[in-house]
């Protein structure tokens, strides 16, 4: 509802400017082009029960946040709290997703490899760049962690072991494993983190 008061608060204009990643289930980009989602289908119910017209952009996460703090973009769904964004980025009440499980992927047969905590130390773990996971692990310096630009990537670097793990929601690994038919080359790790997150769509300013 909070929503769709922005919506038409914001109604002097007929479109929506919505930066969009590769994000899927939630946000699903082939090829450059944005071919649908989770999220996008929500996108298109809130702004069409209003009039609107989303425009979206693809560019991978960092970037929608750098254009958002440039004001280039109005909309970004999937994003989570943290100061340093508040400063320009007004979030959208309530939250539309409230949990999340960070899931370490490995090599088939490697799921009991990592069962607590202490057994990454001394693992490449890809990270998808820009992102924030759990306290414990995001400043953790025992830990190598090694940045790629998109989960499909840093799967695929896990099932040519070129990483020890790949960290992400569990959604979207499990997608993406099943898309790209890796299910007889890549495990869970029996270790994961689970948590109450707040997801939210954001707007700027």
């Amino acid at each position: 509802m909070v929503l769709l008061f922005f919506v038409v608060e914001n109604s002097c204009v007929d479109e929506l400017k919505v930066c969009v990643d590769n994000y899927p289930p939630f946000k699903i980009v082939e090829k450059g082009k944005i071919t649908g989602g989770l999220d996008i289908e929500l996108i298109e119910l809130l702004t069409g029960a209003v009039g609107l017209k989303p425009k979206y952009d693809y560019a991978p996460w960092l970037r929608c946040l750098a254009y958002l703090k440039r004001g280039q973009t109005d909309f970004v769904s999937g994003i989570t709290k943290r100061k340093d964004r508040e400063i320009f980025l007004h979030y959208v009440e309530p939250p539309y997703k409230t949990k999340s499980v960070k899931t370490f992927y490995v090599k088939k047969g490697g799921g009991d490899s990592i069962s607590q905590f202490k057994d990454l130390f001394g693992l490449t773990v890809g990270v998808l760049r820009g992102t924030k996971y759990f306290e414990k692990f995001d400043y953790s310096t025992r830990i190598i962690k090694h940045e790629v630009s998109d989960e499909s990537s840093g799967l695929k670097m896990v099932q040519s072991d070129r990483l020890d793990a790949f960290i992400t929601t569990e959604e979207v690994g499990d997608y993406l494993i099943q898309i790209n038919h890796y299910e007889n080359d890549i495990d869970k790790a029996e270790y994961k983190y689970e948590k109450e997150v707040a997801v939210y769509f954001a707007r700027w300013p």
